[in-house]
């Protein structure tokens, strides 16, 4: 497999090289398994979905008193969560590891091993299950599922995700949960259009052409697989924690799956929702990057333009738009710093102290 095949692996789509900046990672130790990251797939939306979690498991009571909330976590397309542990992980650290920190991802991005795979359906005949409605929907489930009722969440979604979280807040019985909303790298406009879009548009068909050589590789023995996966993992030398994620996206029917969620994302996310970011604008934070050829920072300047109150701001790291391939830990300590000034009332002196006693450490 040549150079031609990355944008299958990992989840940086259709990229040119210079697009293509999240294999520069500096640090393979940076990305490792937390020994408290609690990792099982739960039945969503008659989905088996991969959650992760630290803090607490998603199935675990609450004290109503003492825990009032939580920080979930909505992924971009690919929906893996194995591609943001670092991220997650350093999220919890910085936040003392006093408030849950729960991901989820896109319905079908990934399957279960063993029996429970034969359980996610299949694409054909269920498009709806895997467009963005459909995906909205399972996100919806979760919430009835397992958040509860009493908790206070404090959103964060990056790319699509940010989508997402916006549609969310359009349910009331969410809506008055969410004490604040981050929204990382957001495509919430002009997908079709933006640089990236483009080269999506113009890539598709070849895309899906060539991911039937993951029907072939589904043929080999594990070991196998996992070799040939690991080879370009150090190949493009990036964190050996990876290896699961992408064995899990290097498959025919996920990508199908993927590279079908991106379609209608680029089809169908198009006008910006002035009005309902307005309404919603006190509990909306935006991040836009610099080198971001999915939302460029002209979407930035726009945003501004048509609601110039609203809380926005431009990168300075440098981070690329799959920041958390690269600069989970960077991101996480940001988001950090806004959860603690952002707190439920009655816990913002305690999530002050916590980050200030995070920080000695």
């Amino acid at each position: 497999m040549g150079s031609r095949f990355r944008f299958l692996l990992f989840p940086a789509f259709f990229y040119k090289r210079n697009y293509l900046q999240v294999l520069q990672m500096p640090d393979k130790k940076a990305l490792t398994h937390n020994s408290a990251m609690q990792d099982k797939y739960v039945n969503i939306a008659e989905i088996p979905t991969r959650i992760l979690t630290l803090g607490k498991w998603i199935e675990e009571p609450f004290d109503a008193a003492k825990e009032k909330e939580i920080v979930l976590v909505i992924t971009g397309n690919p929906g893996v969560p194995g591609f943001y542990t670092a991220f997650i992980t350093t999220l919890y650290q910085q936040l003392g590891r006093k408030l849950p920190v729960w991901i989820i991802g896109h319905a079908g991005h990934e399957e279960p091993d063993g029996k429970l795979r034969e359980k996610v359906p299949q694409l054909s005949g269920n498009e709806h299950r895997y467009d963005l409605a459909g995906q909205l929907a399972h996100k919806i489930d979760f919430f009835k599922q397992f958040v509860p009722e009493h908790v206070k969440i404090h959103l964060i979604g990056h790319s699509v995700g940010a989508w997402t979280i916006l549609q969310l807040l359009k349910r009331e019985e969410i809506r008055k949960q969410v004490h604040h909303c981050y929204l990382l790298f957001p495509t919430i406009e002009r997908m079709k259009i933006s640089p990236a879009g483009k080269i999506f548009t113009e890539r598709i068909e070849r895309a899906r052409f060539y991911s039937k050589i993951f029907y072939l590789i589904g043929f080999l023995p594990y070991a196998v697989r996992r070799y040939i996966i690991n080879h370009y993992i150090q190949k493009w030398n990036l964190p050996d924690a990876y290896l699961d994620a992408a064995l899990k996206v290097a498959n025919e029917r996920v990508l199908a799956r993927i590279l079908h969620m991106g379609q209608d994302q680029v089809d169908n996310v198009y006008d910006l929702e002035v009005d309902w970011i307005k309404k919603n604008k006190e509990i909306l934070k935006f991040y836009y990057g610099t080198t971001d050829h999915w939302c460029p920072t002209s979407y930035y300047y726009d945003l501004l333009e048509k609601i110039p109150e609203i809380d926005a701001q431009l990168d300075e790291l440098g981070m690329a738009h799959a920041f958390n391939v690269r600069k989970g830990p960077e991101m996480a300590a940001i988001c950090a710093e806004w959860i603690k000034n952002n707190g439920v009332k009655g816990e913002e002196t305690d999530l002050k102290d916590i980050l200030m006693v995070t920080e000695q450490n």
